[in-house]
């Protein structure tokens, strides 16, 4: 009886989440579309559901076409609402973010806008780069880190502590840096100005 149950479940799922993947299909062809009010209010309500568990999930689905359009936002007349759905969105997948290189996208947003003295939204800018430094990843590409430096750095940090603690006579806890960044507050819900 019960695996019927689970089995009906399964399929009522199943089928609610092909029917919310063909709204969210034509919710990023209406973000797509040639007229900018349409592009902006498809924004909006993106923004809406951005943290529902079915739009991440069809986002991570979808990764290089929903990602793209997102990021390509940013440079638009609907900055704000793009760089709110995107903050929202980094609290659930910070990493595939971290891939598609926004943190450099960022950095290079922000330095435009100092040289040009625009308007700008420094703010929810730092708040995407915090959720974004979370993973180790990011906080890499924050230092401007490459791949080789990391895993000689973390090499030879650990002989070191090998050595002090051979050194040592008391050995003395060492500071863990996932409790840290653990600690650290997630911003997510970007609020309209």
């Amino acid at each position: 009886m019960e695996e019927e149950v689970d089995e009906g479940k399964k399929e009522r799922d199943k089928r609610s989440s092909n029917h919310d993947d063909s709204l969210y299909d034509e919710l990023f062809s209406l973000i797509c579309a040639d007229k900018e009010i349409v592009k902006k209010e498809a924004f909006k309500i993106l923004l809406g559901l951005i943290d529902t568990e079915s739009m991440v999930a069809y986002i991570q689905r979808n990764e290089k076409k929903c990602l793209k359009i997102l990021i390509s936002g940013l440079n638009s007349d609907y900055e704000v609402v793009a760089l709110q759905c995107l903050v929202n969105l980094s609290a659930h997948i910070p990493k595939e973010l971290i891939r598609r290189n926004l943190i450099e996208i960022v950095f290079d947003l922000l330095r435009d806008e100092e040289e040009a003295q625009e308007r700008s939204h420094t703010e929810l800018y730092i708040m995407l780069v915090a959720n974004l430094s979370r993973e180790k990843a990011g906080l890499y590409k924050i230092l401007d880190l490459p791949e080789g430096q990391k895993q000689e750095g973390e090499k030879q940090e650990g002989e070191k502590q090998e050595g002090e603690k051979q050194e040592e006579t008391q050995p003395q806890p060492q500071p863990q840096e996932s409790r840290e960044l653990a600690s650290a507050p997630t911003f997510s819900k970007a609020s309209f100005y």
